[in-house]
């Protein structure tokens, strides 16, 4: 796992998160967190991010890939043109991208503010 580089912060570290990051160029990444859930309990994430061709991409102009799991071995050495059909075998249909976060999140604030 040699095309990984632990980048985690002090302060993760701290909070009992481990952070590793390949860098495939400037607008690819992958990015390995072992993090804790909303729901109390640790797991690794996998994410891999593509940034939109453009002049000054704002997380919209972004793609998140976020699958359950530590890929890292299986990502190590993959070509960026193979990644988002790696994705999408492993995610069996359960594509989740940033916008969808962010809607999901603004439909709950919405949800909320009328009850």
């Amino acid at each position: 796992m040699n095309n990984f580089v632990e980048v985690t912060t002090e302060d993760q570290r701290h909070q009992g998160e481990e952070r590793h990051l390949r860098t495939i160029d400037e607008k690819c990444w992958i990015s390995v967190l072992y993090r804790r859930t909303g729901f109390g309990h640790r797991e690794w994430e996998t994410a891999i991010v593509f940034v939109a061709d453009v002049p000054e991409p704002t997380w919209t102009g972004r793609t998140v890939l976020i699958v359950h799991g530590d890929w890292r071995c299986e990502l190590n050495d993959m070509p960026k043109d193979q990644l988002e059909a790696w994705y999408n075998a492993k995610i069996d249909g359960n594509r989740t991208t940033m916008n969808e976060i962010l809607h999901q999140l603004n439909k709950a604030a919405e949800s909320a503010k009328s009850n």
